[in-house]
């Protein structure tokens, strides 16, 4: 993950996916060749996730809401610097574009 510097982490279950996110995300930071970072998760994981970033680390997050109004809205204010935004949001043309648009 750190050679590519943009990629996902498709690792099974339980390997070690959310550390290992966590320390490459540190590092890139630290080094300020990313500015942040989006996870995609289900959406019952959100809360999860956002318990993990806080577990580990010092960085600010925001998990999207639901209803495609309310993710873009909520992608269009992050200021924050990890993103958790769930898989089924980006069925919306609108949250993709959204998005793209901030520049992940």
């Amino acid at each position: 993950m750190l050679a590519r510097e943009t990629c996902g982490n498709f690792s099974s279950v339980g390997v070690g996916k959310t550390i290992s996110a966590l320390a490459c995300f540190n590092i890139l930071k630290n080094k300020n060749k990313i500015e942040n970072g989006i996870i995609f998760v289900l959406n019952q994981n959100k809360i999860t996730w956002g318990n993990e970033v806080n577990k580990h680390t010092n960085y600010k997050f925001r998990a999207v809401g639901n209803g495609t109004e309310v993710v873009v809205k909520d992608i269009e204010g992050f200021k924050e610097d990890l993103l958790i935004v769930h898989y089924d949001s980006v069925l919306s043309d609108e949250v993709v574009l959204a998005i793209i648009a901030h520049k992940f």
